[in-house]
């Protein structure tokens, strides 16, 4: 897209590591996160407001430090030295004064913002990541830069309509497994949410659309909604995640992804909440994306067939 603003695309060099996805899920076990005094009063929402505030607190500053360093002790000190990018209107980019060592590139390509020339942090397109080695700097090769070349980029294409769903087995919000096996026979609308979109009006009012559509055909045996959320396998956010589901009046089957199986979201094309996927009795894809009213016509139809 040759209109599309490149300050919608982030980048920064960070010092290799090896993935932190299981270790992290284990450390959030063993150094479990704070629980407000008043939380069985207390509604997601403000519970959420709660961790944000919290996360910026002496206490909250001293958590994630622990955190940190726990991650070290297991992985060793990867000394955590990180060199924002700055990306050009023709897609290149540089960093200054990078030391030796080796690093990982990770670049995130954003959706447009409703306001010109800026990003939708809701809409991932894309990413790239390239992993490179700076040689030790000397007086020869000092004022040379290290020219990587290009760098590919994978773009977050949404599954098509037609295709067959990809297939997954997850926990549940009850300690349970689901799997997408189970639902065969049936048109199932997959949806995804997140706990963080309780501070968008729009992404509630979508959840809202859900919850009466559910209301409208539950009933009916042709039909069924999965909700997938992530907590992280983190118990306090499974706490926080029921209670949302209580206070929408959501009865549907959740399904909770941790840090290690977060990929799903991004098979199916989720790259903003909530996101629905409608799938057919055989296990194809007939809708992405769906919401609003195009979401009750979309499944009315189906059960038409």
């Amino acid at each position: 897209d040759p209109d599309w603003p490149w300050n919608c695309a982030h980048g920064r060099i960070n010092v290799d590591a090896p993935d932190q996805t299981k270790l992290m899920a284990q450390i959030y076990k063993e150094i479990e996160l704070p629980r407000p005094a008043e939380f069985e009063q207390m509604t997601s929402a403000e519970i959420m407001q709660w961790f944000e505030q919290w996360a910026m607190s002496e206490e909250g500053q001293a958590w994630q430090k622990e955190f940190q360093e726990r991650i070290k002790e297991e992985i060793g000190d990867i000394q955590q030295r990180h060199y924002a990018l700055q990306i050009n209107s023709d897609g290149g980019f540089k960093a200054d004064n990078v030391t030796e060592g080796n690093y990982l590139i990770a670049l995130t390509f954003m959706g447009k913002g409703k306001r010109a020339g800026e990003p939708d942090y809701r809409k991932r397109l894309g990413e790239g990541k390239y992993r490179f080695t700076m040689p030790e700097i000397t007086d020869d090769n000092i004022d040379q830069p290290l020219d990587l070349g290009l760098i590919n980029l994978e773009m977050h294409s949404r599954i098509q309509i037609g295709q067959t769903a990809p297939e997954f087995t997850i926990d549940t919000l009850d300690g349970r497994k689901v799997s997408l096996a189970d639902y065969r026979g049936k048109f199932l609308l997959l949806n995804f949410w997140m706990l963080q979109m309780q501070a968008q009006p729009e992404a509630e009012e979508q959840m809202d659309k859900v919850r009466q559509l559910y209301q409208a055909y539950g009933d009916d045996e042709r039909f069924d909604i999965l909700g997938i959320t992530m907590t992280g396998s983190v118990d306090i956010y499974t706490e926080i995640a029921n209670k949302y589901l209580a206070e929408k009046g959501i009865t549907w089957k959740q399904g909770t992804l941790g840090f290690e199986n977060r990929e799903l979201m991004q098979s199916y094309g989720a790259t903003s909440y909530p996101f629905n996927v409608l799938i057919d009795p055989n296990g194809t894809v007939l809708a992405t994306g769906i919401d609003g009213e195009q979401l009750e016509q979309t499944v009315a139809e189906a059960l038409q067939q």
